[in-house]
């Protein structure tokens, strides 16, 4: 939602992505670093591995993304994205890598977007559902299709996720995300955006990411106009009901839950 809401205010987030609008040539260096790792988008527990962190390992990491961010197709984004008042990228797994990008790009802004546990299980397993039972990719275009693009193309896209299609590994996933966002970004100047305030009260919200982005600019006006836009009914959209006992007693367990202020969910 955030990236329709910066296009509109002039910036730039990808001249090609998918319905979810994260940026393919962010998306695939991502998965290309999580494969190397023995990972995916949906099984990032060699990250929770502390060794991975060790010295050696992180400046193989940074030297990685700083070659890549030196790459032609990523050249070509900075250079569409200069043409414009801002530019950036929207992918969760920015909060994987985000103090590893911030090496390669130090002047760089981290708006860091939490939502609470039971929507986002509920839409990874919608979404994986409807992908694994009709062949279809992330961004809705037949299986078959992608898989010609992609040997045309020599690209990759990332499959719908078999594990989210159970509520409870994707409530894990959830906690795991979480908690490598939480450590990677200590010590970063950040924004934190909870995702229920953003649309329960988008203008002060706003204007919290106006103080943030655009110090030296009044962007008020634009920010009403978008604010009106926001749809408030999909802030805890999804019902306790959905889950069963186990999962709600495991999450009921959960540091995150606590931290992110949502244990009144499953009280």
């Amino acid at each position: 939602m955030l990236v329709e809401l910066f296009e509109e205010l002039g910036g730039f987030f990808g001249a090609k992505y998918g319905v979810n609008k994260e940026a393919f040539e962010f998306l695939r260096f991502h998965e290309e670093i999580l494969r190397n790792m023995g990972g995916a988008w949906d099984e990032v527990s060699p990250l929770l591995n502390d060794k991975i962190y060790d010295a050696a390992i992180s400046e193989q990491i940074c030297a990685h993304i700083k070659s890549y961010s030196r790459r032609k197709a990523i050249k070509e984004y900075e250079r569409l994205g200069m043409s414009k008042l801002f530019w950036g990228w929207k992918d969760p797994r920015n909060c994987l890598f985000v103090n590893f990008w911030l090496q390669a790009y130090p002047q760089a802004k981290v708006i860091f977007i939490y939502r609470n546990p039971l929507d986002v299980a509920k839409s990874l397993k919608v979404r994986s559902d409807k992908g694994v039972l009709s062949g279809e990719w992330i961004e809705g275009v037949p299986l078959k299709t992608k898989l010609r693009d992609s040997l045309r193309e020599n690209r990759s896209y990332p499959l719908q996720s078999i594990r989210c299609r159970d509520l409870g590994s994707a409530l894990q996933l959830w906690e795991d995300y979480n908690i490598l966002a939480l450590k990677n970004l200590d010590g970063v100047d950040y924004l934190s955006v909870r995702y229920e305030d953003l649309l329960s009260n988008p203008l002060n919200i706003l204007s919290d990411i106006e103080s943030y982005l655009f110090r030296d600019r009044n962007m008020i006006p634009q920010f009403k106009k978008i604010g009106e836009k926001i749809n408030s009914s999909r802030a805890y959209a999804c019902s306790v009901d959905e889950f069963s006992e186990e999962n709600l007693n495991w999450l009921k367990k959960s540091e995150i839950l606590r931290k992110f202020g949502y244990e009144g969910l499953v009280e």
